[in-house]
């Protein structure tokens, strides 16, 4: 499971760890990255969740998070997203603003 440091304003450094699921397709569909967390909601995130032309949406909930989703592609952990602004949109989907950095390990 990720760990993921919080700094807010540099006054004040937490970590906590977050039970979710994160496929990503490789680029094979324009939703390249799907989030599924621990109560089964399920959004999707192109390569450019904030912009017009991108995809960052709520798609459903399918109730049992430990199904077999292979067919979303590979399961990643959090740190293992080299796309930043997909990090802040998986962030914030399951309830954590970033006001300053965020540090992966």
């Amino acid at each position: 499971m990720p760990k993921i440091y919080r700094h807010y304003n540099k006054r004040y450094a937490g970590s906590l760890t977050i039970n979710m699921k994160i496929h990503d397709n490789e680029g094979k569909t324009w939703d390249r990255y799907t989030l599924i967390t621990k109560d089964g909601s399920v959004y999707g995130f192109s390569e450019s969740p904030f912009s017009p032309q991108g995809y960052n949406q709520y798609c459903g909930n399918i109730g049992d998070p430990n199904g077999d989703f292979e067919h979303l592609g590979e399961e990643l952990e959090l740190n293992e997203i080299k796309n930043t602004e997909v990090i802040i949109a998986i962030l914030r989907r399951i309830g954590i603003i970033i006001t300053g950095e965020i540090q992966l390990s």
